[in-house]
């Protein structure tokens, strides 16, 4: 499969895109940087470069989660750098929200992470 991986250069995007790559996958990562190189991963900088077909995305691409503490603002902020990338691979804010929400109703349905979810979530205790 031919995988686009966005953000494929922070964190969890590199070590994503080295998994990809020991199965196999073909590997294009969409990047702000000019400079980004690994043996055996394209990477653009635009969407329009990218020539072959894509199989898949991953969209890892926005503020970072482990930044700063998640006060309101922040967490708009993260949540609008995510949708921007969506909006420019034509996939529309509300289902972005729409998947968000259903991620959040799962979250909290777990208890082993539940309490973890509560500290962040209210901005006030920071």
């Amino acid at each position: 499969m031919h995988i686009l991986v966005t953000g494929g250069t922070g964190f969890i995007g590199s070590l994503l895109v080295a998994e990809l790559l020991k199965r196999d996958h073909s590997v294009t990562v969409l990047t702000r940087s000019k400079d980004a190189r690994r043996p055996g991963v394209d990477f653009s900088t635009s969407l329009g470069a990218i020539s072959a077909p894509v199989d898949a995305v991953v969209n890892l691409a926005g503020a970072s989660l482990a930044d700063r503490r998640w006060s309101a603002n922040y967490k708009a902020e993260m949540v609008a750098s995510r949708a921007e990338v969506a909006d420019s691979m034509g996939v529309s804010r509300e289902w972005v929200r729409q998947l968000e929400r259903s991620a959040l109703r799962k979250l909290k349905s777990q208890d082993s992470i539940k309490s973890a979810y509560e500290d962040y979530s209210d901005a006030s205790n920071y």
